[in-house]
């Protein structure tokens, strides 16, 4: 008969039997209810692909272990010696290399044809300044002293065949009041003076004497600056400043004359020299000055209309200017300092020629 103890002990045993058959068949219904799940997963999967939508179904842990073996069948394994497989290189780059190089090959013509108009363009710029430039400087013809004494006689003899009505005289006095400046540039010297010229009309020869004036100024320009020279004489006409005073008179002449003379103009002609206001005429004191005028290798012609008839003797000629412009000046308080209306008389009416009337204006 068995023991108490032995019947307990086989009662254990039978237990641990029963638990492990329990245990066994839980897991087999667990995995045919995985299954089940699984194959109802996917066809729910198979319906739901088709509207772009899928579904993750957690397996057991059965399920994984054969998963993976199965799948460590499949992949072949990685050795540490380095022979891993490379990924497989697509064609893409070389594809995208192919592209770059036809947009570089189809872009290179367009920017050589943008730099050659650039060029051009620039070239044409610079041509079209420096025509610019080359008509706004004054042409000057390089001639020798001696040329520039034939060239002014050339032009003077065809200046006395436009005015026949002028006296010997007064063709005299215009050339001979420049010759200084020949022979100091003959002698490459620098004029002393400046070529001071009065031409003083009788009544009635305004316009004459205007017309003469305007053609010496072109002459002297000739002679003094050479052939090419096309700097215009300065022009002052004393009848604009009538109504103006004396002080700013002076100043619009001086800048007037300093303007031309340093743009290299070779004349200045002041009309009616006689209607400037009185003390408005010292300005010319300095620029007529026989040793310190600041320009010398220029020609100043003044104009001035007589209230009378006068002969053509020099003597009778300088008297009746110096009178004129006297009475005139008288006005000014500056001018009452004894001599010093004489002073400017020696400095402005050093040559003066008389103009007569003209019968023709055609070539004024």
């Amino acid at each position: 008969m068995n023991s108490p103890i032995t019947r307990r002990k086989g009662l254990r045993d039978m237990a641990a039997e029963n638990r492990k058959d329990v245990n066994h068949s839980l897991d087999d219904d667990d995995d045919k209810k995985n299954e089940e799940k699984v194959k109802n997963l996917s066809d729910e999967d198979s319906n739901d692909t088709d509207k772009g939508r899928r579904r993750h179904v957690p397996a057991s842990p059965r399920a994984r272990k054969r998963d993976i073996k199965h799948v460590s069948g499949l992949v072949p394994k990685v050795t540490n010696k380095g022979n891993a497989r490379e990924p497989r290189q697509t064609s893409r780059p070389k594809r995208q290399s192919t592209k770059n190089t036809k947009k570089a090959d189809n872009f290179l013509p367009h920017v050589c044809m943008f730099c050659i108009l650039l060029a051009l363009v620039v070239v044409s710029v610079l041509y079209m300044y420096k025509g610019t430039t080359a008509q706004s400087q004054p042409v000057v013809t390089m001639v020798t002293p001696n040329e520039k004494l034939e060239l002014f006689l050339s032009k003077l003899n065809e200046l006395k065949s436009r005015f026949p009505s002028q006296s010997d005289r007064f063709w005299s006095v215009i050339a001979s009041a420049p010759m200084s400046h020949f022979k100091s540039a003959v002698a490459g010297d620098i004029p002393d003076r400046p070529v001071v010229v009065m031409l003083a009309g009788q009544p009635g020869t305004s316009v004459t004497t205007a017309c003469i004036a305007g053609q010496l100024g072109q002459l002297y320009t000739t002679g003094l600056g050479g052939l090419g020279h096309r700097i215009e004489p300065v022009l002052v006409n004393g009848s604009d400043f009538a109504n103006v005073n004396h002080d700013s008179t002076k100043r619009s002449i001086d800048s007037q004359f300093r303007y031309g003379f340093d743009r290299k103009s070779k004349a200045a002609i002041v009309h009616q020299f006689d209607k400037l206001p009185s003390c408005s005429a010292l300005l010319f004191h300095s620029y007529c000055e026989n040793d310190n005028a600041p320009y010398t290798d220029v020609a100043i012609i003044l104009t001035l209309e007589l209230d009378s008839h006068v002969y053509t003797i020099r003597k009778e000629v300088d008297r009746l200017v110096n009178e004129h412009l006297a009475k005139h000046w008288s006005s000014c308080p500056e001018f009452e300092e004894r001599g010093k209306i004489e002073a400017m008389l020696s400095r402005v009416a050093n040559n003066i020629a008389l103009v007569a009337k003209e019968q023709s204006s055609e070539h004024c």
